[in-house]
């Protein structure tokens, strides 16, 4: 919708047991916050939100390869067990 088109109305909220209402100014021009959100992100990005949205929230690379899974599948447990009693034989000869 374009802003020539869109009405300014009363928005209406309650919070708990507040009540209140926000009215639109009508001369107002947009905030750098504003546009910020208009634009879909509301957190200024730094090397840390960049590095976790290329790193960390990408697919993972061989979920392609069913035989890959499949071996993933019989050989963790095995490898999880292997750890656990590596672990219990440690802890038994500190104690």
């Amino acid at each position: 919708m374009e802003p020539e088109q869109r009405k300014n109305r009363e928005i209406t909220y309650q919070v708990g047991w507040k009540r209140g209402k926000i009215k639109p100014s009508e001369g107002r021009q947009p905030s750098a916050d504003d546009r910020r959100q208009a634009a879909g992100s509301d957190r200024p990005e730094g090397r840390i939100y960049r590095w976790n949205r290329t790193f960390m929230w990408r697919s993972a690379p061989m979920t392609d390869n069913p035989r890959v899974l499949l071996a993933c599948l019989y050989v963790l447990p095995a490898v999880l067990f292997a750890m656990f009693l590596w672990a219990v034989f440690e802890l038994s000869r500190l104690a």
